[in-house]
């Protein structure tokens, strides 16, 4: 095993399990690294093979969820088409979604509240 640390404690990241979200759906209970004082979480080549994989098992990896879309109009408002292949991710009419702008993102999140 790699014998990393953490780039902001210099501690020796740790064996664990860790929560990856993949376009909205998280995939859990995978083997990661991670450090022990502040809880950064990192993944080697090989454990992000397996976070690969299994994201391809459940639908959420490859070029269907990276569809391009043009921003539209409705009205007086911009609307963007959501594919539906997002439904199988949980987002569904009627879902509600947080929408923010991250740099050069436009980021669609599921609403906790």
């Amino acid at each position: 095993m790699l014998k990393l640390k953490c780039p902001y404690c210099k501690v020796k990241y740790e064996q664990s399990k860790c929560t990856i979200e993949v376009v909205g759906f998280q995939l859990r209970g995978l083997d990661c690294l991670r450090c022990p004082e502040c809880g950064d979480e990192i993944f080697t080549s090989e454990q992000m093979e397996v976070v690969e994989h299994k994201a391809r098992e459940a639908g959420v990896w490859g070029t269907k969820i990276g569809l391009e879309r043009t921003i539209s109009r409705s009205g007086r408002r911009p609307v963007i088409s959501v594919p539906t292949e997002y439904e199988k991710l949980g987002f569904k009419v009627g879902t509600k979604v947080r929408v923010y702008v991250e740099g050069d993102k436009l980021v669609l999140k599921r609403s906790t509240t």
